[in-house]
């Protein structure tokens, strides 16, 4: 943050690919424990539960991308507001 009387600049990254937060000390999610070796047991815990769910609902994404349905409304993840315009999916017709 650079904060100067009533103007504020503000830098967005791109999120981590993993993210585990301390919600009752940490409410706001502002400090990502997923890399704290003190944290890697709980984490690679974690892991394995969600695979052996995903196993087990036969979830679509251990297949690789599922792609949005057509009709589908998505705000592009590059945009740094979810109040940007959305993106209408559409299916591509043959001719």
């Amino acid at each position: 943050h650079l904060a100067a009387g009533l103007l504020q600049l503000r830098t967005f990254s791109a999120p981590a690919a993993e993210q585990l937060y301390d919600t009752f000390f940490d409410p706001t999610e502002s400090h990502n424990l997923a890399y704290q070796p003190a944290h890697a047991a709980r984490l690679e815990t974690m892991r394995s539960r969600l695979n052996r769910w995903m196993r087990a609902t036969d979830d679509p994404l251990l297949q690789g991308h599922v792609p949005p349905p057509n009709g589908a409304a998505l705000n592009d993840p590059d945009d740094p507001s979810p109040r940007s315009p959305v993106k209408l999916i559409q299916e591509v017709q043959n001719e």
